[in-house]
């Protein structure tokens, strides 16, 4: 083909994928119609993560170490998934920790390991999303091989622990 055909073709292509966005999903319609081809819904699931402390309404993420996942969203708030895969309105938890603490810094990790997760999984993308829970179950381990000996300076407790227990 000839090279100054393809980049008007290029060019329209890719501002309809931009400005063709449908209204409830902030996805361009094609990319929406390969989602639903693929079985991935997006209804009801990007935008809605808000979380609140004790609840795991709204916690879609269903891959390895899903219990961690919703158990850890769970206990925070304040958190929104980003609602689109460019959009930037994503809010990730925010997790109080001791900086004298070792173990806080393993489980606020995990907490935003967590998060990355259930986002990467409501925009269809399963892989990203494993990794991140993967991720997040690392640091759990790191965090419980803590709890019989956490380092803390000057008698000052951990913070987490109402997150992930010992």
């Amino acid at each position: 083909m000839n090279a100054k055909r393809i980049t008007p073709l290029l060019i329209a292509s890719l501002l309809t994928l931009l400005f063709s966005c449908d209204d409830q999903t902030d996805l361009p319609e094609s990319l929406q119609d390969i989602l639903e081809r693929q079985g991935v819904s997006t209804s009801g699931g990007p935008g809605t993560g808000t979380g609140s402390v004790g609840s795991s309404t709204g916690i879609s993420y269903s891959g390895p170490y899903a219990a961690n996942v919703k158990l850890l969203l769970s206990k925070v708030s304040g958190w929104k998934t980003f609602s689109c895969l460019t959009c930037s309105d994503g809010v990730p938890p925010k997790v109080n920790i001791n900086s004298n603490c070792q173990r806080d810094a393993y489980v606020a990790a995990a907490v935003s390991y967590a998060w990355a997760a259930e986002n990467y999984y409501r925009l269809g993308r399963t892989t990203d999303a494993t990794t991140q829970a993967t991720s997040m179950n690392t640091n759990l381990q790191y965090a419980r091989n803590l709890c019989s000996n956490s380092i803390s300076v000057g008698g000052s407790s951990c913070l987490t622990l109402t997150i992930f227990p010992c």
